[in-house]
């Protein structure tokens, strides 16, 4: 999970909200608090619930860090979706009476910046749908409301699966203008309202329930989110985000996966601890080193032992949670050693000792984790023979290969984001041994190249980019221009104007070029480019763009 500096405050403006936290919030919920544990004095100062001349009711938190919510900005980009035929056919049938009628109106909507939706979709559509959607929805929770989609973030923030339709704003902007999404999100407000109002009880119990057993109560003073979003027109899959301190999740609103909303509210109150007691969990750092053997382990952990502890550690918790028999347990922790989650097993057995004491799980942690007996799980690791993936060819647009690709990009880019160099380096080169040719993981090899001062090499790598593709296909716009733009940068950097002034030119004239990218090559033409460096920047570096 990618993670990012939080600035949250502009994602609350103009949404419907229900808050719910571990507090009081009416007649018979606070007893099932009291009951669980998580009652405290300070709730005793919540405010009365409040009704409206219309549903929902709108229950007042004590605290505001866990919220049911929808998001206009999220509305609006799953219209232009629609419109831009993303979903092409695919029936509206098992969408709400409400959202069917949105989804069938923006299937059939035409006009001049439809036809360009259109086009950016073709041009910005990944192999994995599921891939091309996670943009967009990232797109969303990072952008102010409409009608000016603003980013939230700056450039250097924004997460990485953004920068690849950081330009999407303007065009979104100009749609909602044209499709009058005003209106229909006047029209259908209301229902997501109802619609809130129905998920409540489910994700209530999960807040509940969890925060009960971990023994855990919500400081007032923590800037940490968890934000639940209702968002039909996304589709049937569930999907989570983590931004810094804001943890999201998009739910349709029918078919609620109560597994997979604990799963990341578990991953919200659980991923902070392991990076910060990282003294007491390394030592059992050599038992994932041996569990890389096992070719079932996700990519993502094999070199993130805080992550692959965090998930461990979630899983477990899920075990106990979902009180399950005993024969039922060991067949689940058997299952967890199958996939390369070796250290579930020890831990289930540390929440048997954690059940019996009184400290909340972020006071207790330090004991669960050095109270494992890592010679004894490295032995026992070490012994296991794990079952060898079965190998098939993989076909073009084949999901799963696209999928392993898109993590394997995602996880280098996220170490640019971190300004890890070298890290970065290393991921993008795995990428290109294995697939070749991909324009966005030279584009990356060549920001790295400039973390680390290799000047030379990125110039290199650059102007590869701006060569016709060997398979004759198109290059990213966003790529192409901007690798024009740095190209034109380098050349004013050795004073060489009229090379730069080129390659500003040729950005200007990509087909499709982003905005910012269009920009910054007018800039270059109108003066040379003089970077604003900061101790620890470097000209010409992501963080100036």
């Amino acid at each position: 999970m990618s993670k990012f500096s939080p600035r949250i405050g502009a994602l609350r403006n103009s949404r419907v909200r229900v808050h719910f936290v571990a507090g009081v919030f009416v007649g018979a919920l606070a007893s099932v608090l009291v009951f669980s544990g998580i009652y405290s004095p300070e709730a005793q100062a919540s405010q009365k619930t409040q009704r409206t001349p219309t549903p929902p009711i709108i229950y007042r938190p004590v605290t505001a860090q866990v919220t049911l919510e929808s998001s206009p900005q999220l509305f609006a980009t799953m219209c232009a979706l629609w419109a831009g035929g993303f979903y092409k056919g695919y029936g509206t049938e098992e969408l709400p009476i409400a959202w069917r009628t949105i989804a069938d109106e923006m299937s059939e909507h035409t006009g001049p910046v439809t036809d360009e939706l259109h086009q950016y979709l073709i041009q910005h559509e990944h192999a994995n749908r599921d891939a091309t959607l996670s943009r967009f929805i990232s797109f969303a929770l990072v952008t102010e409301p409409p009608p000016d989609f603003r980013y939230v973030y700056r450039r250097e923030e924004l997460p990485p699966d953004v920068l690849t339709i950081e330009d999407f704003n303007g065009l979104l902007a100009r749609f909602y203008k044209e499709a009058d999404l005003a209106t229909a999100w006047k029209r259908v407000e209301p229902t997501y309202q109802i619609g809130i109002a129905q998920l409540q009880t489910p994700v209530t119990q999960i807040v509940t329930k969890t925060m009960g057993y971990l023994r855990e109560i919500f400081k007032s003073d923590s800037p940490r989110t968890f934000t639940v979003y209702l968002e039909p027109l996304a589709g049937m899959s569930t999907n989570f985000r983590n931004y810094g301190d804001a943890y999201s999740v998009v739910l349709n609103g029918d078919n609620v996966q109560v597994n997979e909303i604990r799963h990341a509210f578990l991953h919200f109150l659980i991923d902070p601890l392991p990076g910060k007691y990282a003294s007491a969990i390394f030592p059992a750092r050599p038992i994932l080193i041996s569990a890389n053997r096992n070719p079932r382990l996700p990519n993502e952990y094999r070199e993130d032992f805080i992550g692959y502890y965090a998930e461990c550690l979630i899983k477990a918790i899920e075990l106990q949670l979902d009180h399950m028999t005993t024969a039922q347990r060991e067949h689940a922790m058997d299952a967890a050693d199958d996939e390369g989650f070796v250290l579930v097993r020890p831990l289930v057995a540390r929440l048997e000792r954690f059940q019996q004491e009184e400290p909340a799980m972020s006071y207790y942690f330090p004991d669960l984790a050095k109270g494992l007996d890592v010679a004894a799980e490295l032995k026992r690791v070490q012994a296991m023979q794990f079952a060898a993936v079965e190998e098939t060819t993989p076909q073009k647009g084949d999901a799963g290969e696209a999928a392993q690709r898109e993590r394997m990009l995602q996880e280098g880019e996220r170490l640019l984001t971190a300004q890890d160099g070298p890290g970065a380096q290393a991921a993008f080169e795995k990428v290109l041994a294995r697939w070749p040719g991909i324009p966005r993981a030279t584009y990356g090899l060549a920001i790295a190249a400039i973390y680390q001062k290799q000047m030379d090499r990125a110039i290199e790598l650059f102007t590869s980019l701006t060569k016709p593709p060997a398979d004759g296909g198109t290059i990213d716009p966003l790529i192409l221009a901007w690798s024009h733009v740095y190209l034109g940068r380098f050349n004013d950097g050795e004073g060489n104007r009229d090379k730069a002034i080129v390659e500003y030119r040729a950005a200007l004239a990509v087909p499709g070029a982003p905005e910012r990218a269009r920009q910054a090559a007018q800039s270059g033409i109108q003066k040379p480019y003089e970077p604003a460096v900061k101790p620890g920047d470097h000209p010409g570096g992501p963080g100036n763009l």
